[in-house]
């Protein structure tokens, strides 16, 4: 399925859930320089590992902000490691899901990708 505009985004920090994380991240993003860029680096087609009860795909464009990884690491920073991908699940610098793909339609998702990518 297609995302509505409103519900496109770039997840930054996962699972905020107590009391101090709000103060930690006021601390974290004036410590960290502005104002962020975010450019889209590719547009991408790959298989979503999280979806075990069916093949499903994902068309969504990666992100290219070294401002917004350097937020998140200085998250993770104070986080013991077994935690921090609580918080920050991915090494990049982010991106951004378009639509989610069942495997049998595979073939026209990437043609999209292939015909709407930077190029």
């Amino acid at each position: 399925g297609r995302r509505s505009q409103d519900r496109m985004h770039s997840t930054v920090i996962l699972k905020m859930t107590e009391q101090e994380h709000f103060s930690r991240l006021q601390r974290v993003a004036q410590a960290t320089k502005g104002p962020l860029r975010v450019e889209v680096r590719e547009v991408f087609c790959e298989h979503v590992e999280r979806i075990k009860d069916a093949e499903v795909y994902c068309i969504g464009v990666a992100l290219a902000s070294p401002g917004l990884r350097a937020l998140k690491d200085a998250w993770v920073a104070d986080t013991p490691e077994p935690q921090r991908k609580i918080h920050v699940p991915y090494d990049s610098e982010g991106h951004i899901s378009l639509a989610y793909i069942f495997g049998e339609f595979q073939d026209e998702a990437r043609k999209f990708v292939a015909d709407h990518g930077p190029g």
